[in-house]
């Protein structure tokens, strides 16, 4: 149960919005979207936040396409090596749970 907690935490992590003050975190921002584009997809989820979908854009042009592709797929694998250990029905309940502005079934 403690490394569930610690692992959620870690996905939760990801997902510190952004203010109108402060420049986000773009490396975070592309890997929270690979994490939760991966969720959509494997999970089933119709709705995905078009705000973050612009933040994820966003960051692309500023990081470049290495950086980019490199923290879409650490995001992809983190969802990836989630549902392995928590279980499908686990980890898709969870990102529910944890980004319920973001992503909808």
């Amino acid at each position: 149960m403690r490394a569930l907690l610690l692992a959620s935490a870690a996905l939760v992590c990801l997902a510190v919005p952004a203010s109108a003050a402060s420049r986000p975190d773009c490396g975070k921002t592309i890997k929270m979207h690979g994490v939760l584009s991966r969720a959509q997809f494997q999970c089933g989820f119709s709705r995905y936040s078009e705000a973050m979908m612009d933040e994820a854009r966003s960051c692309s042009r500023q990081v470049g396409d290495k950086a980019v592709k490199s923290n879409l797929k650490s995001g992809m694998t983190l969802f990836d090596q989630r549902e392995s250990e928590w279980g499908h029905d686990v980890v898709c309940s969870k990102i529910l749970a944890d980004f319920p502005k973001i992503i909808a079934r």
